[in-house]
């Protein structure tokens, strides 16, 4: 799908010249405007919600809020979205507020009416306050907000069985369960109803912890469950403390990690993932809460498919 990055690029003018084409509210010369027209038609490019907002000039201030900015997914979600906004020309009409789970921090801005709409990717308590914006999750479920996932059940389902393909019969399953209800429970559903189905033993384990303490965890897990053939790890992060316990116990284990977005840390091993496709999930958490900005109802789960990407890991 065309941006107006992609048009700007075309038709030789800057991005700000054609979002002012596209708003109408500044000096386009005709030559440009021409060009401009021109790309368009030929890219097929479609303003989105953002685009819409544009032409009716409304300005919004949307926030951000992720349990931690360090943790690899989050971040990679919060640099999506600033992608997505800047590439929808959003520098003209509307700014982003990145918070993290500071205690009171969401309420105030929202109390205080300085921000417009919320995506939320935390599984922090919500107060009542907090639910009178437009609002978009992300895993997440509350009500009938809408909510932007992943195919937590079936992609696990399809790397659970290829573990098993390749012999493997002792396969665990690590990661945090959310106090919320939240689509990556799905996960760990997979993983019962795998096992279940196979005669196989449950090996799991799926508690509530605190981000920061995957390399403790992944230790306690490996140390109650010596004879692993291999495992499922709901997240990058997880993954990584599970290999690094492991190269320390001189016993490396196959690993299958979701999320798929540690290329940037770790080189070498390169995990054999379950990829969620990031830019599109951010993608559309932008267009479905500017969409609510500008007066649609939305409800309801949008499920991003994610990619098996086979690594050095499993």
């Amino acid at each position: 799908m065309a941006s107006i990055v992609d048009v700007a690029k075309k038709a030789g003018v800057g991005k700000s010249t054609v979002s002012r084409y596209l708003n109408g509210s500044g000096y386009v010369s005709k030559a440009n405007a021409e060009k401009i027209g021109e790309a368009i038609k030929e890219l097929n490019y479609e303003p989105n919600s953002l685009g819409r907002m544009l032409k009716l000039n409304k300005s919004y201030t949307l926030a951000l809020c992720v349990p931690m900015l360090s943790h690899p997914f989050f971040s990679k979600f919060a640099e999506a979205l600033e992608k997505a906004l800047y590439e929808a020309g959003g520098e003209d009409l509307s700014k982003l507020v990145i918070l993290s789970e500071r205690e009171g921090q969401l309420e105030q801005l929202v109390s205080r009416k300085q921000i417009d709409g919320l995506i939320i990717v935390t599984h922090k308590p919500l107060e009542e306050s907090t639910l009178s914006i437009p609002m978009v999750t992300i895993d997440r479920v509350v009500g009938k907000v809408p909510c932007i996932t992943s195919d937590n059940y079936e992609a696990s389902a399809k790397a659970l069985e290829y573990l098993y393909g390749k012999g493997y019969r002792r396969i665990g399953f690590i990661g945090g369960c959310p106090k919320v209800p939240s689509e990556v429970t799905r996960r760990h559903d997979a993983y019962l109803d795998f096992v279940a189905s196979h005669s196989l033993e449950d090996l799991s384990w799926y508690q509530d912890f605190m981000h920061g303490e995957e390399c403790r965890r992944a230790d306690e897990y490996l140390s109650s469950h010596p004879d692993l053939d291999a495992v499922l790890a709901t997240s990058d992060s997880f993954a990584f403390a599970l290999y690094r316990c492991s190269l320390l116990r001189d016993k490396p284990l196959p690993i299958i990690a979701y999320d798929g977005c540690m290329d940037d840390w770790i080189q070498t091993p390169r995990f054999t993932s379950l990829v969620q496709d990031i830019d599109q999930m951010a993608s559309k958490a932008l267009e479905t809460i500017l969409a609510l900005l500008g007066g649609e109802k939305r409800t309801g789960k949008s499920v991003v498919p994610t990619l098996f990407r086979k690594g050095d890991t499993a």
